[in-house]
């Protein structure tokens, strides 16, 4: 008995050949930099890429700069419009239109603030990484990673002297009416804290170590009261 073989274009419709498997994207490979610490900063590369690629498929292909606001503009509103491009603009115009070039901006600008970030964190743990340990001798056996002291941090890292009274005098003005639950008043010790963990973060944060001494007034009169008569008069 004969066989019927159906046309090649009928056996096309029939069986069609399966789409060849899309290959999952090459991710960055993570490292650490220091312990607990990731690095974002090739997986941010990685998105800005990935980002840039995806806006330049949305605009037809033809490439533009995300970070030109008039490029922008004219990309989402049309040539000659003037709109803006700020985030709440963008913002509003992913909420009415769910325009996708507006969330892909959006996106990207997010990721270019964390990967300068992620940047300056990385530059801070390498410059702490590359500085040399302390090193002190006691007898023949070498002793390193001392704590700071005066003799090892005199012209390295700052003294910062703080007039604590003063501090507090104006935390507690600046500070609102906060109590504790049996009415203990509590501003002026949080706006003082948060004014000393200032002083001494920013410095952390480039690689000093601080030495804080702080100053508070002594109880009482002292010379200053005999030297002028008014001094803090005006304070309760």
């Amino acid at each position: 008995e004969p066989k019927y073989d159906p046309p090649p274009t009928l056996n096309k419709i029939a069986n069609p050949p399966l789409p060849d498997p899309v290959p999952p994207p090459e991710r960055p490979t993570s490292f650490y930099y220091g312990k607990g610490q990731t690095d974002d900063v090739a997986r941010l590369e990685f998105t800005l890429e990935r980002l840039t690629k995806d806006m330049i498929k949305l605009n037809d292909n033809q490439k533009f700069n995300p970070n030109s606001p008039k490029q922008v503009s004219t990309i989402l509103f049309g040539a000659g419009s003037g709109e803006s491009t700020n985030k709440d603009a963008l913002e509003a115009l992913c909420a009415s239109t769910g325009n996708a070039m507006a969330r892909k901006i959006l996106n990207y600008r997010k990721a270019k603030s964390e990967l300068k970030r992620a940047r300056l964190r990385k530059e801070r743990w390498n410059n702490h990484r590359s500085r040399p340990p302390t090193t002190t001798t006691t007898g023949t056996t070498p002793i390193t990673n001392l704590p700071p002291t005066s003799a090892t941090t005199a012209d390295a890292d700052p003294l910062v002297l703080v007039d604590a009274s003063a501090y507090i005098f104006r935390a507690y003005y600046s500070m609102p009416p906060i109590h504790r639950a049996d009415g203990t008043p509590t501003g002026a010790v949080l706006g003082f804290c948060n004014t000393i963990s200032r002083l001494v973060l920013e410095r952390l944060l480039r690689d000093e170590r601080p030495r804080l001494i702080m100053c508070f007034d002594a109880p009482g009169k002292n010379h200053r009261h005999d030297l002028f008569n008014e001094y803090k008069a005006q304070r309760p």
